[in-house]
């Protein structure tokens, strides 16, 4: 990509994804490091995800509930080895929770270059983003409104233009993603899903224990 060349169109995994294109071409100017500095960015992703994990929990339910969504979440099924690989997800992941952290603080356009960049790297992200984006247009001005156009426009463009770009065909990278899927079996919306069931069931389990406390 560094040499404005790009080939998609190999039949294997993994399928086109603009966030990571994005990440790994400033890597490629540093040789054969640049594999083992994206294993360093996207495992630095995974452990921004159980940050995350753990700050909104306790900012719901306190520091227990923080503490048992972390761990529920670095023990859920295929995520200590989709970080130790390098797998996109938990910083997908990452970029979600993160925009829900901004959202929560009211740094409402800094959460949706979040889920912008989320978007990049899974296309589930999309009604979530899209929605979003239409939530913080609204009553806000001319400027901020063209922002969130033009962030909503460039994601199919970018997604559809780099598989038409290398491979010829705008949809190639889903056709590989359908015939390619994880060795642990989990789809990519169910592993983005899991990081908030996850979340979920800490903050329910350390509620639950309080109401028990104030009851005692």
């Amino acid at each position: 990509m560094a040499h404005l060349e790009l080939d998609t169109s190999n039949g294997g995994s993994p399928s086109w994804k603009p966030l990571p294109v994005l990440l790994t071409t400033p890597l490629s100017l540093f040789g054969d490091a640049a594999p083992e500095l994206w294993l360093i960015v996207s495992r630095t992703g995974g452990l921004l995800a159980l940050a995350f994990a753990f700050r909104l929990a306790s900012r719901v339910a306190g520091r227990t509930a923080g503490g048992l969504a972390a761990v529920l979440l670095l023990l859920s099924a295929g995520w200590v080895r989709g970080h130790l690989h390098g797998y996109l997800e938990p910083s997908v992941v990452a970029l979600l929770l993160g925009a829900v952290d901004l959202h929560a603080s009211q740094r409402h356009r800094a959460a949706l270059m979040l889920l912008f960049l989320a978007g990049l790297g899974r296309p589930e992200v999309w009604p979530c983003f899209g929605l979003y984006a239409l939530w913080w247009a609204r009553g806000t001005r001319r400027g901020e409104r063209i922002l969130a156009s033009l962030l909503v426009i460039a994601t199919p463009v970018l997604w559809f233009g780099g598989d038409l770009w290398g491979s010829g065909d705008a949809l190639h990278g889903s056709e590989t993603a359908r015939a390619v899927s994880h060795d642990d079996g989990r789809s990519g919306v169910e592993t983005l899903m899991l990081a908030f069931s996850k979340l979920e069931v800490a903050m329910i389990v350390t509620a639950i224990a309080g109401v028990r406390r104030r009851a005692a």
